[in-house]
């Protein structure tokens, strides 16, 4: 079942391939630890996609703001950090270790997917 929001055109799968990036300012908007889903908003208005969905998120660590955002796959040794961090393992490789950066400093979100919207 979608969410009506849902109806917003969305990139995801091979359309969303890293790196990202996406212009102009975005902040953390919301984390439901209940539901493991982080958004990551564009605040500043305009046409291009407008917010970041994340889902299956297993750890975070953000910055109060992105501008511009850059979203970007981490390497094999940062990949294994986050996994440190997790405390896990993930031979099958199912979660996406996303650096989140708007300059020399990442972030990150370990997560099992991600979207890409923009409300038309």
């Amino acid at each position: 079942m979608e969410h009506s929001e849902d109806k917003a055109s969305r990139l995801t799968g091979e359309q969303a391939r890293l790196p990202v990036v996406l212009m102009g300012r975005f902040r953390p908007w919301t984390y439901r630890i209940s539901h493991a889903e982080l958004e990551i908003r564009r605040t500043d208005g305009g046409d291009a996609v407008d917010r970041v969905m994340f889902y299956g998120v297993l750890a975070v660590k953000l910055k109060s703001t992105y501008s511009p955002l850059i979203l970007r796959r981490a390497d094999e040794r940062r990949r294994q950090e986050m996994l440190d961090f997790l405390g896990i393992e993930d031979p099958r490789g199912r979660i996406i270790p996303v650096l989140v950066s708007s300059g020399p400093d990442d972030g990150f979100v370990a997560c099992a997917s991600f979207v890409l919207r923009q409300h038309l």
